[in-house]
């Protein structure tokens, strides 16, 4: 039986009882509301995510997929095709995106708490204001992507690809950046209290202003990275590159380079 065929029969059995005297009954028939509801909005969802797969290949019976404010909460959607869709200001938490396709979607201020999002391709997609907090992004693709004010404190984005990714201000506090690669990124007044950075490449990024209180750089190469005024107190940069890099004005412990 097809879901949509299911849920015409769930509904009419829970018609059916719904005029009972009998609590339990009733109990039944509202219960019976609530499995009908979500099966039609995972109908809904298998629809929207098939006729954005045409819409992508450039087939005209296809249509992109508008997911603005939608509950995707705990939704599964690994390998999903979601590229340039709409998805500002959806509810994902905890959802399943592994391996996703998210290549210039716009999640302007989503709910991604705890959101799995391994290997994922986010190139270039819009996360400016989401919240990130929990979220697995190891080995994820965001070049270019635009995380402005993003919350991804406790991220784990270990090996993931941050390539001219712009994340002026996010909150990476305690977030597992080891072996990331960050070059050329821009991580102005960003918040990388006490995050591991062991590994990770930042050559060229622009680092001012940026709290890196007791981060771990170890063994990171910062070379051409620019620190001016940043916060570097109980940072660790054993084994660090710093080749060029600008510490003017950095706040820093007097043996830390």
């Amino acid at each position: 039986m097809k879901p949509h065929e299911l849920s015409n029969t769930l509904r009419h059995i829970a018609a059916a009882i719904e005029g009972s005297k009998n609590p339990s009954r009733k109990l039944v028939a509202a219960d019976l509301k609530i499995v009908i509801s979500r099966l039609s909005s995972t109908v809904d969802l298998v629809k929207i995510l098939a006729d954005h797969a045409m819409w992508v290949k450039g087939d005209r019976a296809g249509r992109k997929a508008n997911l603005e404010g939608a509950d995707l909460i705990g939704t599964d959607l690994r390998k999903a095709n979601l590229a340039e869709a709409d998805m500002a200001g959806a509810s994902m938490v905890e959802a399943n995106l592994t391996e996703a396709n998210l290549t210039n979607a716009d999640l302007y201020g989503a709910d991604l708490t705890k959101v799995a999002l391994r290997g994922a391709n986010l190139r270039r997609a819009i996360l400016i204001g989401a919240n990130l907090t929990g979220a697995n992004l190891s080995n994820a693709d965001l070049i270019g992507a635009v995380l402005l004010g993003v919350n991804l404190s406790g991220a784990d984005l270990r090996g993931a690809n941050l390539t001219r990714a712009y994340l002026e201000n996010a909150y990476l506090k305690k977030a597992d950046l080891t072996g990331a690669n960050l070059i050329v990124a821009d991580l102005t007044g960003a918040n990388l209290t006490n995050a591991d950075l062991a590994g990770a490449i930042l050559l060229g990024a622009n680092l001012t202003n940026a709290d890196l209180t007791g981060a771990d750089l170890r063994n990171a190469n910062l070379s051409n990275a620019n620190l001016t005024n940043a916060k570097l107190i109980g940072a660790i940069l054993d084994g660090a590159k710093t080749q060029g890099a600008d510490f003017t004005g950095a706040d820093m412990d007097p043996e830390i380079i």
